[in-house]
């Protein structure tokens, strides 16, 4: 469950956001930041996977990175928002503590690198 061996293991497991990206050296660089490489990627395509309880609201004064809350759901200790972020193709799921941003809010958010697992991009079966 921690560490999928790949890509669909990781599907399997839990509910994931997935962000293509580019292998440069042993970073994946992503329109949400670049990522260390947690598994060896063959090629230059490979795909982040976050997941939601992974990203968080960035703190006052905290940099993150800009994102528009299109839906929210209150879950009682947690909120589940739905987040768009510029440059990556699908929504992405946040589950986050304390007070949220409403719908249509924009907020700064950051990705706990331990939540972030990185695979080589299979275009057969990407998303």
């Amino acid at each position: 469950f921690e560490r999928p061996i790949d890509l669909q293991a990781a599907r399997f497991f839990s509910d994931v956001n997935e962000v293509a990206g580019t292998v440069r050296s042993d970073v994946l660089e992503t329109a949400l930041g670049d990522f260390r490489l947690t598994s060896r990627i063959e090629g230059a395509d490979g795909v982040a996977v976050i997941r939601p309880e992974g990203i968080r609201l960035a703190r006052p004064g905290e940099q993150g990175t800009e994102g528009l809350v299109v839906d929210r759901r209150y879950l009682g200790d947690r909120t589940r928002l739905v987040v768009r972020f510029a440059g990556v193709e699908a929504d992405s799921s946040a589950l986050v503590s304390g007070p949220a941003p409403e719908r249509g809010d924009a907020a700064l958010f950051r990705f706990d690198a331990a939540a972030v697992l990185t695979f080589t991009k299979d275009s057969s079966d990407y998303m």
